[in-house]
């Protein structure tokens, strides 16, 4: 049972951790869709258009970790308890 919840401790951080890598790795908020610059071709002005698109943040990857350490700490307080 303990080695169980210990793997699925450390797969939760190696998906969260490959997911946030995989998106992008972005350093602030998780985002729904990103800012790609076109430059108009008359005026040669640079203007943001938005694509959809899901990019992972810190505050993803925090709570993920947050999550699996509770999972794996959460048996050591039952047992403690009783």
């Amino acid at each position: 049972m303990k080695k169980s919840i210990r793997y699925l401790s450390l797969f939760i951080i190696i998906t969260s951790l490959f997911l946030w890598i995989a998106t992008g790795a972005h350093t602030g908020w998780s985002k729904n869709r990103i800012a790609i610059e076109r430059i108009d071709p008359v005026t040669e002005i640079a203007y943001p258009v938005y694509q959809e698109k899901w990019v992972f943040g810190v505050d993803f990857l925090v709570v993920s970790i947050l999550c699996s350490l509770i999972i794996r700490i959460l048996p050591n307080l039952i047992k403690v308890i009783k």
